[in-house]
């Protein structure tokens, strides 16, 4: 009898990933960090706000004019924290227009607001399935999915299938996290690498900053990418290049946290 042939191999390793990756993922969720320095910064990266997204992932304002003329304005949050304010804030002020999507692993979905409750999700990245593929306009991660998978290539594989054509990914990874062990920084800058370099080999223009660079924020230094998944019909009002989107906004980063807040400040009066 012959054994499995090359896909099912793959396919068989994959599903097993993707178990191991569910295993994980509830060990995470029943662990706690009620104790020591680590549970501040747990609530700071748990219960991020639209400001705080804008400073992480160095400004957003451009991007998400740009996926809005997108065939499908959404973007998903790819580790929406405790209530999904991050994105759920910034679609009332510079993301008016497009709909936010969310995932997490301890996402309290009696805290999202009621119009946006079927649009959040307790899941893991990998085997997130609520979507259908080709349907997002970005992705975002601020310290999410693409920092902590155990399995990065199938945070790839999903990424690509989820997004549509001409869909972009901004990532922030910390590098120098303060509670990081020396050790660990290399396998950081190793893991933020390996999504550069694979996301490239897929044809996405790509680009970075913080590996050369260094980038500043609250708990460490740390680096982002933005890249964009080919295929789009060379519409002028949707083309764009990686390094214009990112550039644009890391040195509007400021400018647009103001605008952010009058917004926002403005919507409580």
């Amino acid at each position: 009898m012959p054994g499995p042939n090359k896909e099912q191999i793959y396919q068989i390793k994959s599903e097993f990933a993707l178990a191991t990756a569910d295993a994980n993922d509830q060990k995470l969720r029943d662990r706690e960090f009620s104790r020591g320095p680590r549970s501040y910064l747990y609530e700071i990266e748990h219960n991020r706000s639209g400001g705080g997204y804008i400073e992480s992932l160095g400004g957003l304002e451009n991007m998400l004019a740009y996926i809005r003329k997108l065939p499908f304005p959404s973007i998903l949050d790819a580790g929406a924290g405790k209530q999904g304010s991050g994105l759920i804030e910034l679609s009332k002020t510079l993301g008016k227009g497009i709909n936010v999507y969310g995932i997490g692993l301890n996402i309290n979905l009696d805290a999202i607001p009621s119009d946006l409750r079927d649009h959040f999700f307790c899941t893991n990245f990998e085997n997130f399935k609520n979507l259908k593929p080709g349907t997002l306009g970005g992705i975002v991660s601020d310290h999410g999915v693409f920092e902590y998978s155990k399995h990065p290539e199938l945070v790839i594989r999903k990424a690509h299938k989820l997004l549509a054509p001409g869909g972009v990914i901004k990532v922030f990874n910390s590098i120098d996290n303060a509670f990081l062990p020396d050790e660990e920084r290399q396998s950081k800058i190793d893991l933020f690498q390996f999504y550069f370099n694979n996301f490239k080999k897929l044809g996405y223009e790509i680009d970075s900053i913080g590996l050369k660079e260094t980038y500043e924020r609250h708990t460490g230094s740390g680096a982002l990418f933005l890249a964009i998944k080919p295929g789009l019909n060379g519409d002028p009002e949707t083309s764009a290049q990686a390094r214009d989107l990112l550039w644009a906004d890391y040195y509007l980063a400021g400018e647009q946290l103001a605008k952010h807040k009058s917004i926002k400040s403005g919507n409580k009066e």
